[in-house]
């Protein structure tokens, strides 16, 4: 792990930080395995430059069923718009009816663990932030 990674909250140019971090490659487990204590700075958004309205004790995640969507246009529009508005509020939501089958998500939830439990040096070969290469593994992908 580089040492030149924030360790003890001290104000280091973040992009620099954050490029010693995807030289790494050993994602967000590399500095866990490497003792680091205090969250980095590329990870935080500060307070200020978050604009949301505090959040009620019991909130419900956004539900998008897709059912139908194949089917009219006036209900995928429907669903889009559920998406747009789900995504700028919240920044997530849940999707039903997507036709995926149980076996193949907890396959998926499988591989996301078996690479989490991967050595560095296997999961090094996947890191990257080049969205156009098909596997890719990488942390903090907003910056």
């Amino acid at each position: 792990m580089p040492s030149d990674l924030v360790q003890n909250g001290s104000v280091c140019d973040i992009e620099k930080e954050l490029q010693a971090f995807d030289e790494s490659k050993a994602g967000v487990k590399g500095l866990v395995d490497a003792g680091i204590i205090k969250t980095p700075p590329f990870f935080v958004v500060l307070e200020s430059e978050v604009s949301c309205q505090p959040s009620p004790a019991h909130f419900h995640i956004p539900v998008i069923d897709l059912k139908g969507i194949h089917e009219d246009d006036v209900r995928r529009r429907e669903i889009v718009e559920q998406m747009c508005n789900a995504s700028e509020t919240w920044g997530f939501f849940q999707v039903v009816n997507h036709g995926i089958s149980k076996n193949v998500m907890e396959g998926m939830v499988q591989g996301v663990k078996g690479i989490h439990k991967e050595k560095n040096e296997v999961k090094m070969e996947y890191y990257t932030r080049d969205t156009k290469k098909k596997v890719t593994c990488t942390s903090n992908s907003l910056l």
